[in-house]
């Protein structure tokens, strides 16, 4: 059954999936038909509590059932989610709450401190998702749901599919965060083009390690409920996500790059292969040549990467396990697929025109999940979002046998001595050193070179880098104006709640550098 909004797709599960297995979160298990008189109640819950319809209603908490179910209430009391990355400081929280006129945060476990402080800053109502007075409001989540009638005043199921769902804010990694409001037919396009992508069947039992406020795992809290799958919430921790896949045989999970990493050594510590996954995706970030192959030799699942973007619901395209590997055998790196049945992805030039195959340019899409623009930024959605396309502010090609690649943002493009240089070019190259386990480079005012082509290094344990032997292993795949001129050993990258190298929160990390060469 083909549902319009997002409350219609619980509610279609709910009908035809009355008492299955919709979602595991810790001790607690829900059917369907749970799951659908839960968020019904909570929808009449946040309509009795008096905000607008249309406004914004923020979260602030871990993976949980509730969660889940807020993903579902929010729409269906005519308001808009809006998900908060649980990293960020006081000062960004209230700063996004203040521009998006919320005036109820919903708060869980281990957020209490923090949400006090910003209902400090910001006018602001608090409910806790705890089970238990946490002395942050008056009424629990549970209370909240418990006093409420079984269906909302006026149900959402009615709403039309340009009508705004959910607000996310992007991670800001090189300015002011924007805020990207996507409507129910944004998300429901997205959800249904990705499932077809990856194969997702109603059999599917889908974890949701990455968290609930980024939609790398998003997507499937719509695209799992549409086919009637079952969700597992938690936190991603290595050991535990290991225990969590095993014993409720989880088929499916996306993670970021670094998360597949300890995965994989959990596992193998584990001594499990993970037999149950019948597929491993991952996105946010490229892997490396290590990663890849200790992943291949560890468990049997494929791996599946994918890309996308928050203006786009998220996924774009995808990669399968049979297309990661060149001939050689050597991995693909910087490969992402081939877009998703609903997304048209053209590759053009500055002014619009699309190129050939192998020719540079940047990544443009169109197609019933892009959004409208930014909110309260209209030159920044004048620049990004026009011609009827969204301008991704990726630069890639696509080859001849119809895979795009990426080789950089257009932002981090290092301009060195009157030649451009692409700084996922050279990360990639570093990430084939035994001795670097993660790398970022970017470029550094320079007054000969106009910038100055740094890296970022997290060594492998127990190695030693020097910057000589860093540029001695560039030579061999790059010019001598691309490689590195100075190097930073950090413990680790700053990174985004979607996984994605903080490029600006790099340039304020204190660490040695080794002596610049300023030979080429």
């Amino acid at each position: 059954m083909f549902s319009p909004d997002v409350p219609g797709v619980l509610g279609a599960a709910a009908k035809r999936f009355p008492g299955r297995e919709a979602a595991v979160s810790g001790r607690d298990r829900v059917t369907y038909a749970a799951l659908h008189e839960r968020a019904w109640r909570v929808a009449a819950g946040l309509q009795r509590l008096g905000p607008r319809t249309g406004s914004p209603v923020a979260v602030l908490a871990d993976n949980s059932l509730a969660y889940l179910e807020l993903y579902f209430a929010v729409p269906a009391a005519g308001m808009v989610l809006l998900p908060l990355n649980t990293r960020l400081a006081e000062p960004e929280i209230s700063a996004i709450l203040t521009e998006a006129g919320t005036d109820l945060l919903l708060v869980g476990p281990g957020y209490e401190h923090i949400a006090a402080q910003v209902a400090r800053s910001c006018p602001v109502r608090l409910i806790a998702l705890s089970g238990t007075e946490s002395g942050l409001s008056a009424i629990t989540y549970e209370r909240l749901l418990d006093r409420a009638p079984a269906t909302p005043g006026q149900a959402a199921e009615a709403a039309a599919a340009d009508r705004g769902a959910y607000l996310y804010y992007t991670s800001g990694t090189s300015g002011r965060a924007k805020g990207v409001v996507l409507t129910h037919g944004n998300v429901l396009a997205n959800a249904l083009s990705t499932a077809a992508a990856v194969g997702l069947t109603d059999q599917d039992v889908w974890l949701h390690a990455g968290p609930l406020f980024h939609l790398a795992d998003a997507w499937a809290a719509w695209a799992v409920t549409w086919l009637g799958g079952r969700h597992v919430l938690e936190r991603f921790g290595p050991e535990r996500t290991v225990a969590t896949i095993t014993r409720e045989r989880v088929t499916r999970t996306l993670l970021v790059p670094t998360a597949l990493d300890l995965l994989v050594e959990a596992a193998a510590a584990a001594g499990t292969r993970l037999p149950s996954l019948t597929g491993l995706l991952y996105g946010g970030a490229p892997t490396s040549q290590r990663v890849f192959e200790k992943a291949r030799a560890n468990i049997d699942a494929p791996l599946v990467h994918t890309y996308g973007a928050t203006e786009t619901a998220g996924t774009l395209t995808v990669l399968p396990a049979v297309d990661h590997l060149d001939p050689d055998g050597n991995l693909r790196t910087g490969a992402v697929g081939r877009e998703t049945p609903l997304a048209d992805i053209e590759v053009a030039d500055s002014s619009g025109v699309p190129v050939g195959p192998g020719a540079i340019g940047q990544v443009t899409v169109r197609g019933p999940m892009v959004a409208r623009g930014y909110l309260g930024q209209d030159e920044r959605t004048r620049e990004a979002f026009r011609e009827g396309r969204y301008w991704t502010g990726d630069l890639g090609y696509r080859d001849e046998g119809g895979i795009l690649w990426l080789v950089g943002r257009q932002s981090d493009m290092i301009i060195t001595g009157g030649e451009n240089v692409y700084a996922s070019e050279v990360e990639r190259v570093l990430l084939r050193m035994d001795q670097i386990a993660d790398a970022a480079v970017i470029g550094v005012p320079d007054t000969k070179w106009t910038e100055r082509v740094t890296a970022f290094v997290v060594l492998a344990a127990g190695a030693r880098l020097t910057l000589a032997e860093l540029r001695n292993f560039g030579r061999q795949h790059l010019g001598g104006y691309k490689l590195p001129r100075a190097l930073h050993v950090v413990p680790e990258l700053p990174r985004s709640g979607a996984g994605k190298v903080d490029r600006s929160a790099l340039r304020r990390i204190p660490a040695r550098i080794t002596k610049e060469e300023n030979g080429s």
